[in-house]
């Protein structure tokens, strides 16, 4: 082989080939990016686990309320506080209880079946307002659509009876409107959810079709109201807003057997157990939220930091 082929393979060796010097370069290059891609790569899998979490909440919300329309009998959810044991496995994020003697209470004879988060979100979901996150979702004000009796700011949404006001809202005469008549149309005077206040006003849980225009009556102006005055953690305990048991002091949800959501101390009030459960992730960074309606409809809905708004 001549020495001017030997010359010209080199040559062509040095042109497709790459220095140490260029490809350290690419490698920094390729680390600084990744580097920077990181933060975001973090955040979005955990905005996609809490929402998974919170999606498989919302599912638990929905087959019990099933239960007690196909059952005919009453399931209660209660919501119980994150523990993690010595083996760092999470304790039940609630438990469900068929109510088969209709106490709505835990009883000898009830059926119960825990429900946990998928074990990889362990320590990465929790309830909102729990732990470290607290000051990072202070300023997250609860959705319209949360019902719950419990807020400050229930009876400006219609969710408690107030006579103070008898300008009728949107919201509070779509709500009333609805139970009223599905409720007044099922049910007679003399069943279940038939009670009336010591004014003698039937009052959000009525059944007797009156309803409607009382949650009217008792509703400010709420039209056009994209946001609340009550924020999450004015309300919630244990991640949620449903009423709290008084002997064990947890939130706890319950559907009567027409899968209606009421509050176990007094299931005559019939809606009165609606309100949400709110999860978040680690460093609360993502909020997302099971809700239930008046009539029991279970929604899940997310925060938007930016806007702050629920979609």
């Amino acid at each position: 082989m001549s020495k001017q082929v030997i010359q010209s393979a080199r040559d062509r060796r040095g042109v497709n080939g790459f220095t140490l010097i260029e490809a350290l370069t690419v490698v920094a290059a390729l680390g600084i990016l990744v580097a920077m891609a990181t933060p975001s790569i973090v955040r979005m899998l955990q905005r996609q686990e809490t929402k998974t979490s919170a999606t498989q909440m919302a599912g638990l919300l929905s087959d019990a309320r099933a239960r007690a329309v196909a059952e005919g009998t009453p399931h209660l959810v209660y919501f119980n506080p994150p523990t993690v044991n010595g083996d760092g496995v999470c304790g039940a994020a609630a438990v469900e209880v068929r109510d088969a003697d209709h106490s709505y209470s835990i009883t000898e004879g009830d059926d119960t079946r825990e429900f946990h988060l998928g074990s990889g979100t362990c320590g990465k979901v929790k309830p909102l307002g729990e732990g470290e996150t607290a000051d990072k979702v202070e300023n997250v004000r609860m959705p319209v659509e949360d019902l719950a009796v419990r807020a400050p700011d229930a009876s400006a949404v219609g969710a408690v009876a107030s006579r103070a006001s008898t300008v009728v809202g949107d919201l509070g005469a779509t709500v009333g409107g609805v139970v009223g008549g599905v409720l007044g149309g099922e049910v007679d005077n003399s069943g279940p959810g038939n009670s009336e206040d010591s004014s003698g006003s039937s009052g959000l849980g009525s059944a007797n079709g009156q309803v409607g225009t009382t949650v009217a009556e008792m509703s400010p102006t709420v039209a056009g109201l994209t946001r609340r005055d009550s924020k999450v953690l004015d309300t919630v305990v244990n991640g949620a807003t449903f009423p709290v048991d008084a002997g064990s002091g947890r939130p706890v949800i319950a559907f009567s057997e027409r899968g209606i959501p009421v509050d176990p101390s007094d299931p005559s009030s019939w809606g009165s157990g609606a309100g949400g459960v709110y999860l978040t992730d680690a460093d609360g960074s993502a909020v997302f939220a099971a809700l239930v309606a008046p009539l029991g409809e279970v929604k899940l809905r997310a925060y938007d930091s930016s806007s702050e708004t629920w979609k």
